[in-house]
């Protein structure tokens, strides 16, 4: 078996015009005990100083290297790129309003080596501190290999690519829907359970997601790709109504954040649909008339 620190990884990490938060990310994984990773930063085509701060880190650490598209791209051609562009054995990833606790790289690397079967892909909890809120610690779960169940069932969800250590040849099998930006992670790892693949969930959250004050993602194009995401995989998860009952619902409440009745109408029609027991969600739709 490879020596854990002679095992090379590469993080990427994406950022868009998150230059004064930025420095936290990269210097948590400068503080990393396992050394033998680069650093992939990816400036989306940012219009502020982005490039510049991954730049100065860059000029005093080899491992840290820079690349800019020209345009913003969107998340999920932005880790792509990253991606074509790493070397590592294993991939993971890190936001740019995240940051790594310094064991992560070697404490998931040590548990992926040793587990059999090897999984090509491993995922785990994280740290969640939310503004005004403070940190919130994940629930616990057993350690396990996951079924398409374990997911949508709800006991074993999928959390961001953040959480992720995969072989490198899985992502010579898969990549990022282009067509998504967001649930873009969740795409990946249906497709790939769907295909057998040995995923394996660890209860150990190494990560912390810091959540930006005044940021959302509610907009009618997010809106419209997270329905394109649950059509595109309505074959696989037809069987798992109240998953389907949840995520309609959610469509529907956000289309009211946006003063858009129709479209509301129509997700608070279809969480009833799937979960008839649910009430609540008939009279959502009926009062939307």
């Amino acid at each position: 078996m490879t020596q854990i620190s002679a095992i090379k990884v590469s993080i990427i990490l994406p950022t868009y015009n998150r230059s004064k938060i930025l420095p936290q990310a990269i210097e948590s994984c400068l503080r990393q005990t396992h050394s033998d990773f680069e650093l992939i930063v990816i400036d989306d085509g940012s219009s502020d100083d982005t490039e510049a701060v991954i730049k100065r880190y860059a000029s005093v650490d080899p491992r840290i290297r820079c690349i800019r598209n020209p345009h913003n791209l969107g998340l999920s051609r932005a880790l792509n790129v990253g991606l074509a562009h790493a070397t590592g054995a294993y991939i993971t990833f890190l936001d740019d309003d995240g940051e790594y606790l310094p064991e992560r790289l070697e404490i998931r690397l040590s548990m992926i080596e040793h587990l059999s079967p090897k999984p090509v892909l491993s995922y785990s909890n994280i740290w969640d501190e939310a503004v005004g809120a403070g940190m919130v610690y994940p629930p616990v779960k057993e350690d396990k290999f996951v079924t398409l169940h374990d997911v949508l069932a709800g006991a074993y969800h999928f959390t961001g690519q953040m959480t992720w250590l995969a072989e490198r040849s899985f992502f010579l099998r898969y990549n990022f829907d282009e067509n998504l930006d967001v649930l873009q992670d969740i795409d990946l790892l249906l497709r790939a359970i769907a295909h057998g693949e040995y995923i394996f969930y660890f209860n150990r959250p190494l990560g912390i997601h810091h959540a930006m004050k005044g940021m959302s993602s509610i907009s009618r194009d997010n809106i419209l790709k997270r329905e394109r995401f649950i059509e595109k995989h309505m074959p696989l998860i037809r069987m798992y109504r109240e998953y389907l009952s949840r995520f309609y619902y959610c469509l529907g409440k956000d289309s009211i954040a946006l003063k858009d009745i129709p479209n509301a109408r129509k997700f608070f029609i279809k969480a009833y649909f799937f979960n008839a027991v649910r009430l609540d969600y008939l009279v959502r739709a009926l009062s939307s008339f």
